[in-house]
């Protein structure tokens, strides 16, 4: 795995709030008020991100240590970052692109990640348990004791990767309705 080591500057709370204001602006006037969510180069800790809606934003060079993230619309989004120790119980990762993260310690329990790619990443013992996989792809990343037991794998690409993880296999499906159990209560 190619590992780059970032250089991050912390940012405050205060700033990580302004930052996601101006984006509620942006996404609620389509463009003409606001500004794009930009998280390049920072270090943001133990912030809650639930339920925002941070769709198409970059996630680039920077390191999220124990944030929360359930809930959140992370449709679109281009992830290159550390995410450590973080929940994306619940989080939707519609064509998220994943490159050269690391999630080591994160959840993704319940989350949807419907078409979204993940390559060169950490995954090292991550839960992925009852999530939505279809049409995804992992590839070329260490999923040594990630866990996807119970997950929901429809036209799931799985290739090129190191260890062992543990439930990959695909779900008989009729092609209806996802089943409840695969929401968050």
């Amino acid at each position: 795995m190619n590992r780059r080591e970032p250089i991050v500057k912390p940012i405050t709370h205060e700033k990580v709030r302004e930052i996601l204001a101006s984006n509620q602006r942006r996404l609620a006037s389509h463009g003409r008020e606001g500004n794009m969510a930009d998280f390049l180069g920072v270090l943001v800790h133990d912030f809650d991100f639930s339920s925002q809606n941070l769709e198409s934003v970059d996630f680039n060079r920077s390191t999220f240590l124990r944030c929360q993230f359930r809930g959140a619309d992370l449709t679109a989004c281009s992830i290159q970052s550390d995410f450590i120790d973080c929940d994306f119980t619940g989080a939707i990762l519609l064509k998220a692109e994943i490159t050269s993260s690391d999630f080591r310690g994160s959840c993704f329990e319940f989350a949807q990640l419907t078409r979204c790619y993940i390559d060169k990443s950490n995954l090292d013992g991550v839960s992925f348990r009852k999530s939505q996989l279809v049409g995804a792809i992992i590839e070329t990343s260490n999923v040594h004791g990630a866990d996807f037991t119970d997950s929901f794998q429809i036209d799931f690409t799985f290739a090129s990767n190191v260890g062992e993880p543990v439930g990959v296999a695909p779900l008989e499906w009729d092609g209806g309705e996802i089943p409840n159990t695969f929401r968050p209560a």
